[in-house]
């Protein structure tokens, strides 16, 4: 898996592109979701990026504690629920291995992005505000846009781009290159050079795509219980998470989004976006 990691930040990042920009970090963020639109109370997009040479020697540190545990390969919700690769392990087991990989983020020189939505919320101010916008797109642009800022405010060179690397999946794919798109076409976006290529691949075969995963679950689980007054302490693995350098977390309730659309111009940008995607609906879902 680590030489995947490779494989696809050569396809990301080719030589030639040293030719045009001045400092090559090779930056690529890896994004996945957690949560659905049409069945889940809170949906999220989170992700982390690095350059390659740090991806690779997170992958293989994250594929020697896999192996340890007799596995190939991570999805937080098997592992949560005894499913797959994990049938039969007791809760002790399970906790030890997620507590290492969670571990193993947070002292990696990788940045996190969170962002999650209230479902709910979101299609009540949708009503109020006439507005045609899902949860989908809004955390992946809110994602998008969150990565570009934070290597602007880590001083990494403007010349950088950021290559971006999100889960195979139909439903979803098609909907992400089109965000990419959109945002790349953004005129009054003075970032928007800084979005480089994009691509889809298997969770399976690409680490940084597990870890990701694993944001994305614990943000997606934070949140619903933030929201929905579960009684349950904050979870530890999320705590550490949070309180890893360079993480951002965004939660849009209703509070938040009712400030955030009335904006000047923020309204009619999504406006404008929506006629550009041609979406006069919300997608369909299975």
């Amino acid at each position: 898996m680590s030489t995947r990691v490779a494989s696809i930040s050569r396809l990301l990042h080719p030589p030639e592109s040293q030719t045009r920009f001045l400092a090559v970090l090779d930056l690529t963020a890896y994004l996945d979701e957690s949560g659905h639109p049409s069945s889940s109370q809170v949906f999220a997009i989170a992700g982390y990026v690095a350059t390659s040479e740090e991806w690779d020697r997170f992958a293989a540190r994250w594929i020697d504690v896999l192996r340890s545990y007799g596995v190939n390969e991570f999805h937080t919700v098997d592992c949560a629920h005894r499913r797959g690769a994990f049938e039969g392990w007791s809760k002790e087991r399970r906790s030890v291995l997620y507590e290492d990989l969670v571990l193993l983020i947070t002292t990696s020189d990788i940045s996190g992005v969170a962002t999650a939505v209230v479902v709910e919320d979101l299609k009540t101010v949708r009503e109020e505000m006439r507005i045609r916008i899902d949860e989908y797109f809004l955390c992946l642009e809110h994602c998008f846009a969150s990565f570009v800022n934070d290597a602007k405010e880590r001083n990494i060179p403007d010349d950088e781009w950021i290559a971006y690397v999100l889960e195979d999946q139909p439903q979803f794919s098609g909907r992400a290159v089109n965000t990419y798109n959109l945002m790349k076409r953004r005129a009054d976006w003075e970032s928007r050079f800084r979005l480089g290529p994009i691509a889809t691949a298997p969770k399976n075969k690409y680490v940084p795509l597990q870890a990701a995963d694993v944001l994305a679950y614990e943000t997606q689980l934070h949140m619903r219980r933030q929201i929905y007054g579960t009684q349950h302490p904050e979870r530890h693995s999320f705590s550490l998470l949070a309180a890893s350098n360079n993480y951002r977390g965004y939660y849009w309730d209703k509070g938040f989004m009712e400030e955030f659309f009335s904006r000047p111009n923020v309204i009619e940008q999504f406006k404008e976006e929506s006629k550009r995607s041609g979406r006069r609906r919300r997608p369909k879902t299975d």
